[in-house]
């Protein structure tokens, strides 16, 4: 959709999360491809994530008036936007600015378009910290498929405000999956995994400061039954920790590591290396529930949710819709890795039934022709 010569909408853009930045660099870029004008703006992990799209995000500490005119007035002569795009990802106890954000622009009279980049925790993400009280909703929040806005529903989000667009994360990754894999090839040899044997890549998440009381396991439980696993299997399979950008190694038990790698090659990395990049130099990723192993899945990538202990059992997708089982006890975690890394039948069986995962391309662009029509109502 490109616009006349009417003068272009004005959007302003926010993420915080690492996913919900990955959820709306897309949107953003169809966006300006359209001659909106649109300010990026970011804090914490969800500024690098901007930055690797080759965006310059400005810096917002909160989505209130004390810190959005002075943005707007430097931008556009205080304008304010016609419309405000943002994620939906933060949980309140981490942080508020998406919600915040939500609030001003209806002070304003100012349509707001948010955007679900996993599916789980619903209500949370539109509430008060502790609550399900859904205090905060955007005007319209953009949800990856019915099953997403069934659950939305069922947790009491109106169904009014919901539109039903795809994961716009998702359109270009057969394109990056072609783009990258010199790249994780060349990463395997960095790293030192160009041995002939295995490579397995463990998705980090930030779980243990505050959900694992909640859930029953976190990224250091996890990977270490992981790191149980691994250790005696005869084919000594090479080991990538990914850290989630708010992972630090110490959230990690390290001194099982530094012991391990006495026979393993374990390597830990953070950001330095795009996530896609380290899916796609594994033959196994593994994880619990983060929304990389919905994008693993779509890579072709075999994939495993370990959730070892858990209490609460719908958090990660895949699982939920039959397209891997779910793990959480170490014996059946145990017997599913060996099989994957030592048994040719079990792997091909293991992928054809991930395929049940689909996604539906052009979500970026159904998101971004909302934004246009919400920004001329």
């Amino acid at each position: 959709m490109r616009l006349g010569t009417e003068s272009p909408p004005r959007v302003l853009a926010f993420a915080r999360e690492a996913g919900g930045a990955q959820a709306i660099a897309p949107v953003i870029n169809c966006l300006q491809g359209a001659g909106a004008a649109v300010i990026v703006t970011a804090k914490d992990v969800g500024k690098a994530v901007f930055e690797g799209h080759g965006f310059t995000p400005l810096y917002l500490e909160t989505g209130t008036s004390r810190y959005i005119e002075p943005l707007l007035w430097n931008a556009w002569n205080c304008r304010v936007p016609d419309v405000v795009l943002t994620s939906a990802a933060s949980l309140p106890e981490l942080d508020v600015t998406e919600k915040h954000l939500w609030q001003w622009a209806r002070s304003k009279g100012i349509p707001s378009v948010a955007v679900l980049d996993q599916w789980q925790n619903y209500a949370k993400r539109f509430s008060s910290p502790g609550t399900s009280d859904l205090a905060y909703l955007p005007d319209i929040c953009c949800v990856m498929d019915e099953i997403a806005k069934r659950g939305m529903v069922e947790e009491g989000v109106p169904s009014a405000c919901l539109k039903v667009t795809g994961q716009p994360a998702f359109d270009q990754l057969a394109d990056a999956a072609k783009a990258e894999i010199d790249a994780a090839l060349a990463l395997k040899r960095e790293l030192e995994m160009d041995n002939g044997r295995p490579t397995l890549v463990f998705i980090g998440e930030a779980l243990q400061e505050h959900w694992l009381v909640e859930y029953g396991y976190d990224e250091r439980t996890c990977l270490n039954c992981l790191l149980e696993i691994i250790e005696d299997l005869p084919e000594r399979p090479n080991l990538i920790v990914k850290k989630h950008p708010q992972n630090v190694d110490e959230d990690f038990d390290l001194e099982v590591i530094r012991r391990l790698s006495e026979r393993l090659v374990i390597r830990i990395i953070g950001m330095e290396h795009p996530a896609r990049r380290v899916v796609l130099a594994a033959d196994v990723v593994v994880g619990m529930s983060s929304v990389l192993l919905v994008e693993s899945i779509l890579l072709g990538k075999i994939t495993v949710s370990m959730e070892i202990g858990a209490r609460v059992f719908n958090k990660c997708f895949p699982v939920d819709i039959g397209a891997i089982p779910l793990l959480i006890e170490k014996e059946r975690a145990r017997s599913a890795v060996s099989n994957l890394i030592s048994n040719p039948a079990s792997r091909a069986e293991w992928r054809s039934v991930q395929s049940k995962l689909k996604h539906i391309p052009g979500a970026a662009q159904r998101v971004s022709e909302l934004v246009l029509t919400r920004s001329r109502s």
